[in-house]
């Protein structure tokens, strides 16, 4: 009988550098609430979640490489709830917890513990990448004065715009606004926050020009805001 095929070194490599592994989940967190954590910002893959001793720990596979580096920089300590969830490459230690989860709860002979119906088959893979539109208007631009200029409040792309990432929790739109007016005319900004209104730590601001982006990824990139460094890339 033919042995079946190996992935290839390099293939698995390229796995492992694509995931990331998750501890300090919040309880009741499930796979969909870990992968909506990165909405906006990368496409998640794959997404699972595993409770053992009322312990939660996750999976998250990337498409690239690069996704999964600048998720685990931009999202190692942001809130999932209440509990800053702690983020860094996975070494199969999700794998090994799932297959100790099922020993220990091994059914006894003649037991047929093999999943039926779609529920069972666990969170669906998601191959393809869904485009991101930009982010909903706060309150406090649609009220009229200093409103997101129309000809880019549609355009995820083209815009002088760049994300930023590793905010203090207690950074404010305004706080975030002042910091940017150093170098250059700041048309919008805003604070990603979650469906519980608390921030996830980051955010989003657009220059009157790509001149002006291009100063603030010189020159406050890895600049203090509050407590925390800030991280800044062109926005997407």
């Amino acid at each position: 009988k033919r042995p079946a095929p190996q992935p290839a070194p390099e293939a698995d490599e390229d796995l492992k550098l694509r995931r990331l592994f998750a501890e300090n989940i919040e309880p009741g967190a499930d796979w969909k609430t870990l992968k909506d954590l990165f909405n906006g910002y990368v496409d998640v893959a794959f997404a699972d979640v595993i409770t053992i001793d009322d312990e939660s720990f996750g999976l998250i596979e990337f498409h690239s490489r690069v996704d999964a580096l600048e998720a685990c920089m931009q999202f190692n300590g942001v809130l999932l709830g209440d509990t800053p969830v702690r983020l860094r490459q996975d070494r199969g230690e999700f794998h090994e917890l799932k297959a100790n989860k099922r020993q220990r709860t091994r059914a006894p002979e003649g037991y047929d513990e093999r999943p039926k119906g779609r529920e069972a088959r666990g969170p669906p893979p998601e191959p393809q990448r869904q485009p991101r539109g930009p982010p909903p208007e706060p309150e406090h631009t649609r009220r009229g004065g200093g409103g997101r200029p129309s000809q880019h409040g549609s355009s995820p792309t083209g815009a002088a715009r760049v994300f930023v990432g590793n905010l203090d929790f207690k950074i404010s739109w305004q706080d975030l606004k002042d910091h940017f007016r150093q170098v250059g005319n700041v048309r919008f900004c805003d604070i990603f926050k979650g469906e519980d209104g608390k921030p996830k730590g980051c955010g989003i601001v657009e220059f009157s020009t790509e001149e002006e982006c291009e100063r603030a990824l010189t020159e406050l990139n890895e600049s203090q805001l509050g407590n925390r460094v800030i991280y800044i890339k062109w926005a997407e």
